[in-house]
């Protein structure tokens, strides 16, 4: 049936889509060739992958963590040439505009034209105009579509509206559903963001490589085994595009800062660092969604994360008949994380069901990591 570049099946049973993996690197295939049929010749520079490399040259790889191999290209074959808004690497801005970079592993630099000087004291629309009241990060009109553009010298992660018709958001939403515990009412999805911020995905990247190839008993991604998992917070703001200055808003602060170990604080009651003093994300959604509660209403959001788990500590819910990892520190090496299979069957959370009384959602697993470079917040799901 119809697999993605990696040799797993795509995720829904088409071709030219990727596995369920959002870590995966596909790349997707449009179809299987036909007997004794040769590979398309690629239409530009690619890497070994088959992804596009991250400076539109041979002889190159489509990013850091890659492991290629760059391919050498046809004989006399030349880069194209990008019309428009253009990365300092040569090829396409991401969203069409100046001042941006073509994707989140490209090194840049951002760069402005000759039109849009870079130290231009005039915040300017995406569409080269003035903004309409003279500060970055809007429009000129109400009816321009923009992009809004941020100030020169801003470097800070984009965050982009995913188009509900658009592969990526389904992707996503499918994610969500799929991990879902029917026994409980599914909450119906606001919005998907793209959170990915290109400081924390840098220091994400530097983990994975310094981990290295791990094996791995289920879908991780090398290097580095990661996995795609959930993370529910509260939030205190109505998220619209811009992290709010509110301090004890988690939702804002995660996509500014990251995961910080500062905030897995010992001895809160009721504790929640039933599995030891780290970052925690599942992989069902409906688990993660209750610390996304007030009650029995969501009032705050869901990442969807990128969790190095590295060399992993696996443990069952069911062995755990005491409560004796609760707030204590992570395993000793060669491990970098604690994978808790079956969570809800240990006996830290079924003193918290008798204490509440509210039933548990079945989760194949909780993993818990001790490094903030570990965990990356991708996505951002809201709700209505």
């Amino acid at each position: 049936g119809p697999v993605c570049g990696c040799g797993k099946p795509t995720w829904n049973n088409q071709w030219n889509e990727m596995c369920a993996d959002m870590s995966c690197p596909g790349p997707p295939l449009a179809g299987p060739l036909p007997a004794g049929a040769a590979p398309p010749v690629p239409a530009g520079p690619i890497c070994g992958c088959g992804k596009p490399t991250w400076n539109n040259q041979w002889n190159e790889t489509c990013s850091k963590s890659c492991p290629g191999p760059s391919m050498p290209g046809p004989v006399g074959a030349a880069p194209p040439v990008a019309a428009g808004p253009m990365c300092g690497c040569g090829k396409p801005t991401w969203n069409g505009t100046w001042n941006e970079l073509c994707s989140r592993g490209c090194p840049g630099p951002r760069i402005w034209p000759a039109a849009l000087p870079e130290q231009s004291s005039v915040p300017l629309c995406g569409c080269g105009k003035p903004t309409w009241n003279g500060k970055w990060r809007e429009y000129c009109s109400s009816m321009c579509p923009g992009p809004r553009l941020r100030p020169p010298g801003d470097n800070s992660g984009f965050i982009c509206l995913l188009d509900p018709t658009s592969s990526e958001y389904i992707r996503v939403a499918h994610l969500f559903t799929r991990s879902w515990d029917t026994c409980f009412p599914r909450p119906v999805i606001k919005d998907i963001w793209d959170v990915t911020d290109d400081d924390l995905r840098s220091k994400f990247v530097s983990f994975c490589t310094r981990i290295g190839n791990v094996p791995d008993m289920g879908f991780g991604t090398n290097p580095g085994n990661v996995k795609n998992r959930f993370h529910g917070t509260s939030m205190k703001c109505k998220f619209s595009g811009f992290p709010c200055n509110d301090s004890t808003c988690s939702v804002c602060g995660i996509i500014k800062q990251g995961f910080l170990m500062r905030y897995a604080v010992k001895g809160r009651i009721p504790s929640s660092l039933f599995f030891g003093r780290g970052l925690y994300s599942c992989s069902a959604s409906s688990s993660a969604v209750r610390y996304a509660k007030n009650g029995i209403k969501i009032q705050g959001g869901l990442f969807v994360t990128l969790v190095a788990c590295g060399r992993c500590e696996l443990i069952k819910g069911s062995s755990l008949t005491d409560t004796s990892l609760e707030d204590q520190d992570g395993p000793s090496p060669p491990f970098n994380s604690r994978i808790v299979s079956d969570p809800h069957s240990s006996q830290s959370y079924r003193n918290l069901q008798c204490k509440f009384g509210v039933p548990l959602g079945a989760c194949d697993d909780e993993v818990v990591v001790f490094d903030e470079d570990a965990m990356l917040p991708k996505y951002l799901i809201t709700f209505r």
